[in-house]
């Protein structure tokens, strides 16, 4: 067996099986002695691969919708995503608040976790969750989960990532950090995105929000583009959504519209999880020649979206 043909066998039954890849190795112990380097290159790989999944609601008014997020909960579980967990909303004056965890336990067909009592209790404009795989096996507990919030250009905002990116570690922000560890990526990526967002602000008095985080994706692109960055990002007003169409699992991004009642009452879904809902989702996929594509929804409708990062 050849490194390239182990390679398309581990992905494969990684994609099909959703096998634990931590636990990849004890499958694989009829792997020949000389393939143990490269073996564990592929595991990295591998992990690269999967690495959480997002679901971000934009609704009209404040609302609640637990069983959504229920069965985001139960689908992310299902696709490996058992290292932790996060919740993000905006309260009615606009602060924004972070609940988030890592005590996920799975015994048989039950899942106990706080998850379920929390999104019990969310009513929001704008809700952003997060199911975490860790993208390396030391970076686990509660304060490796996502989302991460922060404020710039005064408002607060909630930032939860899916993707990695090697190279941005070395990033160095001119501003506050957000995480201690220098081997996290995500904090990383949400300092770089947040320092461009107000370069550009900065730059371009007349210039739009929606400029500012295409600006900041398409930076992120040029200068770390060896990584892999599908995001939600949003204030208490408007959500950004960012799909990276080089991520390579995660490379669709999956919305919904429902109208809810009282007449006008509207709700956006969007996720990285396929058919959440039989419901008639919409599939987003890059655009020929782009690398990616960026939403903006508020209000409960998408507003723009634009392509990034030509190809």
């Amino acid at each position: 067996m050849d490194i390239i043909a182990l390679t398309s066998f581990l992905i494969f039954l990684v994609r099909v099986s959703r096998i634990n890849i931590f636990n990849i190795d004890i499958v694989f112990l009829f792997v020949i002695e000389k393939f143990k380097s490269q073996f564990r290159y592929l595991l990295g790989l591998l992990r690269c691969l999967v690495l959480c999944d997002l679901l971000a609601a934009c609704f009209s008014s404040e609302y609640r919708a637990p069983r959504t997020l229920h069965k985001f909960m139960c689908k992310s579980i299902e696709r490996g995503d058992v290292h932790g967990w996060g919740v993000g909303f905006f309260l009615r004056n606009k602060r924004a608040v972070v609940v988030k965890d890592a005590d996920i336990e799975i015994e048989e067909q039950n899942i106990n976790t706080a998850f379920k009592l929390v999104i019990n209790c969310v009513e929001s404009e704008i809700i952003l969750v997060h199911f975490r795989l860790a993208s390396r096996r030391e970076l686990y507990g509660p304060k490796y989960a996502h989302p991460f919030k922060d404020e710039l250009l005064m408002n607060e905002w909630i930032f939860a990532h899916n993707g990695y990116s090697e190279s941005i570690l070395d990033y160095k922000t001119p501003r506050h950090r957000l995480h201690e560890d220098p081997r996290f990526d995500s904090p990383r990526i949400f300092e770089f995105l947040r320092d461009r967002m107000i370069e550009y602000s900065e730059e371009y008095e007349t210039g739009s929000l929606y400029g500012a985080v295409r600006y900041a994706v398409n930076r992120l692109y040029e200068e770390y583009g060896d990584g892999t960055y599908n995001f939600v990002l949003a204030n208490s007003n408007v959500l950004f959504a960012n799909l990276d169409g080089k991520h390579s699992y995660n490379n669709r991004l999956y919305l919904l519209y429902r109208k809810k009642d009282p007449p006008h009452e509207k709700a956006a879904i969007v996720t990285t999880v396929p058919n959440l809902t039989r419901e008639n989702w919409i599939t987003i996929r890059p655009r020929a020649g782009f690398r990616g594509k960026l939403l903006m929804f508020s209000g409960g409708e998408l507003l723009y979206h634009g392509d990034t990062g030509r190809s």
